[in-house]
């Protein structure tokens, strides 16, 4: 195990949960309170004020390339202000600074290895999910729906700010929030691994659709492990920007996936075994940050 994953907290006594926990209710009741506002105040605009047409109207921007691509904004934008928020009271109380708590320093080595690797480790983990949701016959969900149906056939244009909408705005702003703020404060109440799976599950509640949980959920175990060993956010901002559009590609040129139940076995073993290499291949003992719950180790 690297040096990275054994480190205990630096304090002799664990501080409260607490804290994260109201942190993490916090953000889950902010975004979907703002989700919800964004799309009134959209559908009331387009409306005119006519309550017969606020719901239809609703409905079609949620549906839309614009609502898609704005609403993972504004998300974006509370789960960052939040996370640098509680970080910062965090260095009032007990140093360091608000960087370094959210794991957001270089590495100390290894910083083009280890993005590759949380990348392909992730990308492949993504394809095993999926084909694992579609051996199960279970629906891929009303967001992936949505998702693929607005943006279909996109001009150049579009799926560019959907690639930044979608992919680098939550790429960033879950892993300062989930890998940054909650992974460490939790591991640094309750342990590592209780903290790895209290936060996967966090991220994976935040998601809401059904479907969507259980894979971030998945997603989130690989994410946290890999902050933690590597000793940095940065090398799970770049896998999670580049898996989110990677998705948002296939939605748009239509080749998502299929009923073929032997194309989902092969594309189950393949993905499998990219993440498990990945994770061998992943730098260990090297990857610990120059700031560790920012304090310098």
């Amino acid at each position: 195990m690297s040096d990275a994953l054994r480190r205990s907290p630096v304090s002799g006594s664990r501080p409260p949960a607490t804290p994260a926990l109201l942190g993490f209710a916090a953000a889950f009741v902010l975004t979907q309170a703002a989700d919800q506002a964004l799309v009134l105040v959209v559908a009331h605009s387009r409306s005119g004020g006519q309550q017969g047409r606020l719901a239809d109207e609703a409905a079609s921007f949620v549906q839309s390339t614009a609502g898609m691509s704005a609403v993972p904004v504004l998300n974006g934008m509370l789960l960052v202000a939040l996370a640098a928020a509680l970080a910062t009271l965090q260095t009032v109380r007990s140093g360091g600074t608000p960087a370094g708590r959210l794991r957001l320093g270089p590495q100390v080595g290894s910083g083009l290895r280890g993005a590759i690797a949380t990348t392909a480790g992730l990308l492949g983990l993504s394809v095993a999910c999926g084909a694992g949701i579609d051996l199960l016959g279970v629906s891929p969900g009303s967001t992936m729906d949505v998702m693929q149906s607005a943006f279909r056939s996109p001009s150049p244009a579009q799926l560019a700010l959907a690639a930044a909408a979608i992919g680098v705005v939550p790429g960033v702003a879950e892993e300062v929030f989930f890998r940054g703020f909650l992974l460490e404060s939790l591991s640094a109440s309750w342990g590592l691994w209780p903290g790895i799976i209290a936060s996967a599950a966090a991220f994976g509640l935040i998601h809401v659709d059904p479907v969507q949980v259980g894979a971030a959920f998945v997603a989130g175990v690989f994410l946290a492990w890999s902050a933690r060993r590597l000793g940095s956010i940065r090398p799970t901002i770049v896998a999670h920007a580049v898996n989110n559009v990677a998705f948002l590609v296939l939605a748009a040129s239509g080749l998502e996936g299929g009923p073929s139940p032997t194309r989902n076995v092969g594309a189950l073993c393949a993905g499998a075994l990219v993440c498990a290499a990945s994770a061998w291949w992943m730098p260990s003992g090297a990857g610990r940050s120059a700031e560790v719950n920012g304090v310098s180790p």
